[in-house]
Formats: structure tokens, C-alpha cells, sequence
């Protein structure tokens, strides 16, 4: 039993019939036992989405998107701690990759990474060759 719980006792009427709600809270009311207040909890909003919009209009007037160019963007990480990005930008060349470009992520503050990691980018027609990497990675 926990520490926030009491321990519930059961209730008889004088006249050996089940009790009522009514009596079994007035008999409450006269014991000796400590009322716990009851608080409901709102409860937290969640977060709505974020939502992405993608326009479709050729001519819009006086205002106009650039297009935007067909990208393959990936994390790659648990590599070893020495690992460059220059070592893993020359080895996705070596596989095929095209318009390779990779960032190594620094940990945030007070943080240590154990494996290093990277965010990677290259063209979308390289996409058939993300198949080709090394196991764990």
C-alpha cells in the first residue's frame, strides 16, 4: 500500500442491510478519518504540428518562389569518434554518391557524444545508392 492511500474500511447499518451511499458518507462524516480533497487536473495541450506548405501557383503576381532542387538529406551516425567530413564525404564519392556534402553535428553543452555523427546531403538521384552503406551505420 502506498503512502498516499487509506486503508478502506467497510460499513454496516444497524439494521445488518447493505448500506446506502448516504449512510456510508454520514458515518464517514462522524469518524475519526481524514477527508482527502479531490483536484482535477487540466490536462496539457499537446503540441500541434508543425505543417508544411508547398505552393503550387506558376504565376502568383508581383511575388515569386524559387524552385526548389530535388535533395537527399540523411543523418548517419554511430561511426567512430576520428571519423572526418572529409573521410565520409570521399567514401559516399566512392560509393557512387553524387553532390555529396556532410556536417559533422557537435553535441550541445555540458554533452559527449560516444560515436560521432553527421547530417549528409547529396543530389536525389544518388537515393539507389543509400542501400550500399555498411551495416550500423
Amino acid at each position: 500500500m502506498s503512502a498516499n492511500t487509506t486503508p478502506v474500511t467497510e460499513v454496516q447499518c444497524d439494521d445488518g442491510v447493505s448500506p446506502t451511499w448516504a449512510s456510508m458518507t454520514n458515518n464517514a462524516a462522524n469518524s475519526d478519518g481524514e477527508w482527502q480533497a479531490v483536484v482535477h487536473q487540466q490536462r496539457k495541450e499537446k503540441p500541434k504540428p508543425t505543417v508544411r506548405v508547398c505552393g503550387a501557383k506558376v504565376d502568383a503576381g508581383t511575388v515569386t518562389a524559387v524552385p526548389r532542387k530535388p535533395v537527399l538529406t540523411a543523418f548517419v551516425g554511430r561511426l567512430h569518434l576520428d571519423t572526418t567530413e572529409e573521410e565520409l564525404t570521399e567514401y559516399l564519392k566512392q560509393e557512387g554518391m553524387k553532390g555529396v556534402v556532410c556536417k559533422w553535428l557537435k553535441p550541445k553543452k555540458d554533452l559527449k557524444f560516444n560515436t560521432a555523427a553527421f547530417y549528409m546531403s547529396s543530389s536525389s538521384s544518388s537515393s539507389t545508392t543509400v542501400g550500399s552503406m555498411p551495416v550500423g551505420v
